[in-house]
């Protein structure tokens, strides 16, 4: 009687701690969302579901790290534009990387557009928060430290964008044990065309608000096209050629306007009032 409780007892000791030890989860197919290490974001050893044991003393540990290659070494970029990006991990005994990146602006909202490359094993991922994800994918058992994807810039330039990367260098023991976390950022800036710039402030609208006749002022050698007026709903509403020097706007009717200016740059858009 007395073994079979003692055998019971055991049973259940070891049942009790199977329950309260929490397992390593890999997540090699692909990362839980909100593991970047970006602002709010946790990172694959602070998130409480997978490398739970790679805290504080294996956070940026000092024989290892992470970098960030954007384009080639730009530390600018163009609105539309497509980017080669690279992530590379590295540590002296890891066998096994993987990672998750997200682009934020400086509001903290996702921007752009990654690719992935399931041949690089990297998969772009709409996470339920909204946020757009690169990270790995279906990684092997031994596997590169390098991976691969392309970013395409917002159509339109707004503000400084910064990349936020969490990654873990692995040792493949199925434990978090000897596992290291990096993370890193790279911010890049939108490219300022001085041309541009300096084209738009030798554009002269006078006066503005104006009542009846506009005056315009333009560089005649920088003009390609017609200069097109469209309302504040951008339907173009009349059409002049390229060496009109003034408008009559008396016929319009009070509100917002625009008048698009073709250069040998880009199209200028000027903001009209008329009352």
């Amino acid at each position: 009687m007395k073994r079979k409780l003692f055998l019971m007892f055991g049973f259940i000791t070891i049942f009790y701690l199977s329950m309260m030890t929490k397992p390593a989860h890999t997540f090699s197919s692909s990362p839980p969302p909100s593991n970047t290490g970006a602002p709010s974001h946790a990172t694959c050893g602070t998130n409480g579901e997978c490398h739970v044991n790679a805290t504080a003393s294996n956070l940026n540990d000092e024989n290892g790290s992470v970098e960030i290659s954007f384009g080639e070494d730009n530390t600018t970029y163009e609105a539309g534009q497509t980017y080669d990006m690279t992530i590379t991990i590295s540590h002296p005994s890891a066998s096994r990387f993987g990672f998750q990146m997200v682009a934020f602006n400086a509001n903290n909202e996702s921007v752009g557009n990654f690719v992935g490359n399931m041949t690089n094993f990297t998969e772009s991922k709409l996470g339920g928060d909204g946020i757009q994800y690169i990270q790995h994918a279906n990684i092997p058992e031994s596997t590169n430290n390098t991976y691969s994807f392309e970013w395409e810039a917002p159509a339109t330039m707004t503000d400084d964008i910064t990349f936020y990367v969490s990654c873990m260098a692995a040792n493949a023991n199925s434990s978090p044990s000897g596992d290291f976390i990096y993370t890193n950022s790279l911010a890049v800036t939108p490219l300022v065309d001085t041309n541009l710039e300096q084209l738009n402030a030798n554009i002269t609208l006078y006066p503005n608000p104006v009542q009846d006749i506009l005056n315009i002022q333009i560089p005649q050698n920088e003009i390609t096209g017609e200069l097109q007026l469209m309302d504040a709903t951008g339907k173009v509403i009349e059409v002049f050629n390229t060496n009109t020097t003034q408008i009559d706007l008396s016929n319009q009717a009070t509100g917002i306007y625009f008048l698009q200016i073709p250069t040998t740059s880009q199209n200028i858009t000027k903001k009209l009032i008329v009352r």
